[in-house]
């Protein structure tokens, strides 16, 4: 066992695959270095809407949002065509998964971390003013942000054992995250827009408003990763933000074992 799972490890943590995750999940800075070389620094708001586009990379504002969620389909991807290169025969293959699964779960989650750091250093070059309490928020950020990736690349391993076929593991995989990545957070703000934007201050508190918005999200979409985490950002040291988190870890650990169990009962190439 020990063996099939360092074997996927190796398998997992290649040049190529290292290079291009942080290609990848650093994307987005050159437009972060641009914005600040154009905003007016000087001015409070301007410096915090650039750490709000920075620190959170998954729902930032403007084309940063876009570029944003690219790592996120490219987690769901390498997850995807996971199991498409197998070797023929390997001692066990629930931990041939487990092991490949690890290897790629170091590399990306290390790139997504990094990728939120770097955006915060960046702002400190700039000019953004230091200070314990945004240290604390970035490291936070960069950590729901690892967990977030972990989730799609768990799930992007599942879907790898539903088909032999590349294409067809490719084409659900991009269905996938463009529902869970754009419509269903677009749907969320739609919704809460329509019900609350009107008149909602006016007929309710804000804490009440906060209150529905985090039960429902957290309750009715716990499958739903950037919503987990903004909402887990929201209520960053309380038992609620706990919730979130768990959200995160729950559905990751339910993926990844689905699909062991399928790789095992010989689901997907390699199969004996």
């Amino acid at each position: 066992m020990l063996r099939s799972f360092a074997m996927g490890f190796r398998r997992s943590i290649g040049g190529w695959t290292a290079a291009l995750s942080f290609a990848v999940f650093l994307t987005p800075l050159p437009l972060v270095l641009a914005a600040g070389r154009r905003l007016p620094l000087w001015d409070p708001g301007e410096v915090m809407r650039i750490i709000y586009e920075a620190v959170d990379p998954v729902v930032p504002m403007g084309a940063l949002g876009m570029l944003g969620i690219l790592p996120l389909f490219f987690a769901l991807l390498v997850g995807a065509y996971s199991t498409k290169d197998e070797p023929s025969k390997v001692p066990s293959r629930p931990a041939y998964l487990l092991g490949r699964f690890t290897g790629h779960a170091a590399v990306l989650s290390a790139a997504a971390f990094a990728s939120v750091l770097l955006g915060f250093l960046i702002l400190v070059h700039f000019g953004a003013a230091f200070s314990d309490d945004l240290l604390k928020a970035v490291l936070t950020t960069g950590a729901l942000f690892s967990l977030v990736v972990l989730q799609l690349l768990a799930l992007g391993y599942l879907i790898s054992t539903l088909s032999e076929e590349g294409s067809v593991c490719l084409v659900t995989a991009l269905s996938a995250g463009f529902v869970l990545l754009i419509m269903i957070p677009m749907a969320v703000t739609f919704l809460f827009m329509l019900e609350y934007a009107p008149m909602g201050e006016l007929v309710k508190s804000p804490a009440v408003v906060r209150e529905e918005m985090w039960r429902y999200l957290t309750l009715y979409l716990p499958f739903e990763p950037t919503l987990q985490m903004g909402e887990a950002l929201g209520e960053a040291g309380t038992w609620r933000g706990l919730l979130n988190v768990l959200n995160l870890g729950v559905f990751s650990v339910v993926y990844i074992i689905i699909a062991a169990l399928r790789f095992s009962r010989g689901k997907g190439p390699g199969s004996p």
